[in-house]
């Protein structure tokens, strides 16, 4: 997976202080490219992420920070269907059909940041995932000789069938202060495990 983010908030510390500890929250979006399932792609498109990190200051110069954020990843489609059929004088079944359609992560990031200056620096890291939910469109139908009846839609949470439950990437980092309060930045994740467990 590869991912951009942007829109950081973040409390820096003043350039005066040689070592510090600082809490911040971090909040924006990223970008994920998805890959190719079939005819279509899935997974790609824009997604939140929101967080809590720590960092600490060993000097003006080195910083190395982590957290735990709220990472998702939207726009899936693969469908998974499950019958009940029945043979009494024709043919019946009660078919269900799972679209989990979104994944919902808890991340714990690790960097190192380089401060190049007073409003700018660079960094590298990883993060691990750790998937504990889902949410599914989930349809169930019964199906008499090719007649359906009885078709329900409705939103689920918790199908986590072929979804690996943890998953890793590495990080680079740009980032910019604005104010002393306030920093924006991107980065750039590569995905070192599938995100689908097959």
């Amino acid at each position: 997976m590869v991912a951009t983010q942007n829109n950081v908030l973040e409390i820096q510390p003043k350039p005066s202080i040689a070592s510090a500890n600082i809490f911040s929250i971090e909040a924006g979006t990223n970008y994920v490219f998805g890959w190719s399932h079939h005819d279509t792609t899935e997974a790609r498109g824009f997604n939140p992420i929101l967080g809590l990190s720590t960092a600490h200051f060993f000097n003006a110069k080195w910083t190395v920070q982590t957290g735990i954020h709220y990472g998702s990843i939207r726009q899936l489609n693969e469908s998974i269907i499950s019958s009940d059929i029945k043979y009494d004088f024709g043919y019946s079944s009660t078919d269900t059909v799972i679209i989990p359609k979104t994944l919902h992560y808890f991340v714990l990031p690790v960097r190192v940041i380089y401060s190049i200056n007073n409003n700018n620096s660079i960094g590298i890291g990883g993060s691990a995932s750790y998937l504990f939910n889902t949410t599914s469109k989930v349809i169930t139908y019964t199906d008499n000789n090719s007649a359906i009846t009885d078709r329900n839609e409705k939103n689920a949470f918790g199908y986590m069938q072929g979804f690996n439950q943890w998953d890793a990437s590495l990080t680079v980092i740009y980032r910019r202060r604005i104010t002393d309060k306030l920093a924006v930045g991107g980065k750039g994740d590569f995905g070192l495990k599938d995100i689908k467990d097959n």
